[in-house]
């Protein structure tokens, strides 16, 4: 539905400002083994962490392999 695709659009734009990340984003399903949940949130913790995933599009696997 558009009216859900514009809700999550909100929420996806506030996420890492809280410390939260989308845990699994579209187009990284070869990635995490799941299909794209806009609804399914990880939270962080450290705000600076939550903002380079989200920044970069990194799913939470990429991020910790890059560490």
């Amino acid at each position: 539905m558009i009216a859900e695709r514009e809700i999550f659009a909100k929420v996806h734009s506030k996420l890492a400002k809280y410390g939260f990340i989308l845990r699994y984003p579209e187009g990284k399903e070869n990635v995490t083994g799941y299909n794209y949940e806009p609804w399914h949130f990880r939270y962080i913790g450290e705000r600076s962490v939550a903002e380079k995933i989200t920044k970069e599009g990194l799913p939470f696997e990429e991020y910790l392999s890059n560490k």
